[in-house]
């Protein structure tokens, strides 16, 4: 049985939400392991229910994750799926968040060129 029948869209939201709090502040704390854990349990759940702005913005931050611990090429595998979500819903500001976010992870690979054109 899904979990949206267990608890219901509205139920499984807003526990989407407290997981990306508890990965905000796991990730703070430097505790990467445990936040990528409750950022992908939302991004599943984001996934589940369908609720895309939520699942860009679990992928962004699974993304940064990855980025502030030096794996470069992770974020960016991140932040495309991101970036195409933001761009399927019209969602302008996360889109100019995650192409920064992009930049910042070439440059983190030593690909100012390519930083440059994102």
């Amino acid at each position: 049985m899904k979990l949206l029948e267990k608890v219901g869209e509205g139920a499984a939201a807003v526990k989407a939400n407290s997981l990306h709090l508890l990965a905000a502040s796991n990730m703070f704390l430097g505790r990467f392991k445990e936040a990528s854990k409750y950022e992908l349990l939302e991004v599943e759940l984001s996934r589940e229910i369908g609720d895309l702005k939520t699942l860009g913005n679990g992928l962004n931050s699974l993304g940064f994750q990855a980025y502030m611990q030096g794996d470069g090429e992770k974020a960016i595998g991140f932040y495309l799926e991101a970036l195409e979500i933001a761009r399927e819903i019209g969602n302008k500001s996360s889109e100019i968040m995650v192409t920064s976010n992009i930049s910042g992870a070439k440059v983190l690979l030593g690909e100012y060129t390519a930083a440059e054109r994102s």
